[in-house]
């Protein structure tokens, strides 16, 4: 399996590597799964009334279709990937950044 995760926030140590003393806590963490085709985001923020969003898999049924037979795919998946971020801060933590 090949998972790529991605930090909130800049200049995350290495493993293995001391921080460094200006490192800023990580508040939420995208994971891709590019074997499974799915991906989720995790938010680590104190208080958070919605903690994850997704998984949302490549192989989902699409909500806007009608018929009930679209699956989302790779764009479904890929505009989840884009948006998820900001979408979550801006609904849960009433913030763009």
């Amino acid at each position: 399996m090949t998972e790529r995760t991605t930090a909130a926030t800049a200049r995350v140590p290495a493993p293995g590597r001391p921080a460094p003393a200006d490192t800023r806590q990580v508040v939420g963490a995208l994971r891709v799964d590019l074997d499974g085709k799915r991906a989720r985001y995790e938010c680590y923020r104190n208080g958070c009334p919605h903690p994850m969003e997704g998984p949302v898999y490549a192989t989902d049924r699409d909500p806007n279709d009608e018929t009930g037979n679209r699956l989302v795919g790779i764009e479904g998946l890929t505009s989840f990937i884009s948006g998820v971020k900001d979408q979550h801060l801006n609904t849960h933590h009433r913030s763009t950044r």
